[in-house]
């Protein structure tokens, strides 16, 4: 069984074991009773029990079915008394790779697959942690396993962008976050390869336009050919003044100059 921590949980039968069918549903109530003869009905006692719900149960297929010579009256969670006249000894319960040595009652119940007896808690001087949802069990010679509980994880909270925008156009209040990863180091000319051994062609901020040389430029025509039609792009206002603004950079660093065009 798959818990909620990603912690592996198995129940194989093994050695002599007792049942007539292999329910997923199998447990150990800490309420079990003295054995009672058939017909013979005894007092009760008051219940303690500590479940760990699981949604698997794995069965060995080498089960050994035997009655009991009695039958047990068991106290189950919900309330009820079931009579048992089954047993199910010494399976092995396997948690994180740790095997404990328990025995189990075949009970008619759903939701729960595994109850843990007092008994057992006590053998293996279990302590349980209710703020945690997990149980320590001490397997002797140092060795100890903890059981995890099932945790509910509530699911990020995402809202998509057109409901992000039908909610601002209803008035609400909308924030924009650049988000930066300070762990990450901003990469420098320093630690590039190649590029680090011509620090002059690269430098934070160009000083200004490359001196004058003599080149070759040309631009292959071909005949019969028109210029191509291009209608004029429409600038909203905020581009415009965006646009204005870089220009006019560009000329104060003389990268480039005014045109005489009308």
């Amino acid at each position: 069984m798959s818990r909620g921590d990603g912690s592996q949980v198995q129940a194989s039968r093994r050695a002599e074991t007792v049942g007539t069918r292999p329910a997923a549903g199998v447990g150990i109530s800490g309420s079990v009773k003295k054995p009672i003869p058939p017909g013979r009905p005894r007092g009760e006692a008051q219940a303690r029990v500590f479940a760990m719900a699981q949604k698997e149960a794995v069965s060995a297929p080498e089960v050994v079915t035997v009655l009991l010579d009695s039958f047990l009256l068991v106290s189950t969670p919900l309330g009820r008394n079931v009579i048992v006249s089954r047993i199910f000894r010494d399976c092995e319960l396997i948690i994180k790779g740790s095997s404990l040595v328990v025995d189990l009652l075949p009970l008619d119940l759903k939701g729960l697959d595994v109850i843990v007896e007092t008994d057992v808690m006590e053998k293996y001087q279990a302590k349980l942690d209710c703020g945690l949802k997990q149980v320590e069990f001490d397997l002797g010679d140092g060795q100890k396993v903890t059981f995890r509980g099932d945790r509910k994880i509530s699911p990020p909270r995402l809202v998509s962008a057109l409901l992000a925008d039908k909610m601002m156009g209803r008035g609400c209040e909308a924030f924009l976050a650049c988000v930066v990863d300070t762990s990450v180091k901003e990469s420098k000319v320093e630690d590039i390869p190649i590029v680090r051994e011509f620090p002059d062609v690269f430098p934070e901020e160009l000083p200004s336009l490359p001196p004058e040389r003599e080149i070759e430029f040309a631009i292959d025509l071909t005949p019969g050919m028109t210029p191509i039609s291009i209608p004029p792009y429409k600038m909203v206002p905020a581009e415009l003044k965006e646009l204005k603004e870089q220009l006019e950079k560009l000329l104060e660093k003389g990268f480039i100059r005014s045109s005489s065009s009308p």
